[in-house]
């Protein structure tokens, strides 16, 4: 699998430049049998331009209760990049009821641009699927002559049948979700690397991350997504390297009663950029505020 390079500018307009292919220059890392995959997997469904992924994947407002995608990175080598792939790569592909697919672990490999797809690829991707079957996210059942049909399950890892996020179901309220853009499979899914591409779902699913920007608290942080430390800052750092992250410093504002020092106080600020932008809001969607208020409604705040 290819490895995220830096892109260096000499002047002001080299960097322009680099900013405006960036996005072809890595989709042009793909291999031909990669884009052909990519091609089948958008146009499987059609008119849809994002994969919709409910919040608690990503998030959990219970320190004692990891949300699942920690789960998957935090506790397999290689930071459990293919795993998570392969889960987005379902949830795009299986968006029609009954939730599921059939397609071989060599055409996986082929679609993640994984080496050796007929062989070490595929191992990786069947190794990938026993995981999420282990964690609750799918169900396998093994299917005489072809490949296995894999069924999506609920996103929190509760081993309840899935349900497709955003409609209102009956006697339950509507929960949180976001849009994960199809234009991300053009080479940056297949390219980050498991803390990158956690930092991404985390950031999609805070609302303010396409507008003026989203910050944590640096405690509250690894009790809501169970990362650490070390693995955001390697994730955001990579995010940035493809410009799909720009990083702000702001001033804190001082505290009622507190001193001089405190204007010295920074917090990172980020914001998503290019195809990792959230997409617009859509008529009758809970505005970014709003969803912001939740949040931390949530925790207590």
């Amino acid at each position: 699998m290819s490895e995220v390079k830096r892109t260096s500018s000499s002047s002001r307009r080299q960097g322009a430049i680099a900013k405006a292919t960036r996005a072809q220059i890595i989709a042009n890392r793909l291999s031909a049998g990669s884009r052909e995959e990519v091609n089948l997997l958008l146009g499987s469904t059609s008119r849809r331009q994002t994969t919709p992924l409910r919040k608690v994947f990503v998030r959990s407002d219970d320190p004692a209760s990891p949300p699942p995608m920690s789960r998957i990175v935090s506790t397999q080598g290689r930071g459990g990049a293919v795993t998570l792939k392969v889960y987005l790569g379902l949830l795009r592909r299986s968006s029609k009821d009954p939730y599921d697919t059939q397609l071989s672990s060599r055409r996986w490999a082929r679609l993640l641009d994984l080496n050796d797809p007929a062989m070490l690829g595929a191992r990786r991707v069947s190794d990938a699927i026993s995981r999420l079957a282990d964690l609750n996210l799918v169900s396998v059942e093994k299917v005489r002559g072809g490949p296995s049909k894999v069924t999506l399950l609920r996103e929190d890892g509760t081993g309840e049948p899935y349900q497709p996020p955003g409609a209102r179901y009956k006697n339950k309220p509507v929960e949180r979700y976001f849009q994960l853009p199809d234009d991300l499979w053009n080479g940056y899914i297949q390219a980050l690397s498991g803390p990158a591409l956690a930092m991404l779902l985390v950031l999609s699913a805070e609302p303010a991350s396409s507008g003026d920007g989203t910050w944590w608290s640096v405690e509250r942080f690894p009790e809501w997504y169970g990362l650490s430390a070390s693995m955001r800052a390697k994730g955001t750092s990579e995010l940035q390297e493809v410009k799909l992250l720009r990083v702000d410093k702001r001033m804190v504002d001082r505290p009622r009663g507190g001193t001089n020092d405190d204007w010295d106080r920074v917090r990172n600020v980020y914001r998503l950029l290019n195809p990792a932008a959230n997409p617009p809001r859509k008529k009758g969607d809970l505005t970014r505020s709003r969803l912001k208020a939740l949040d931390l409604k949530a925790a207590g705040q």
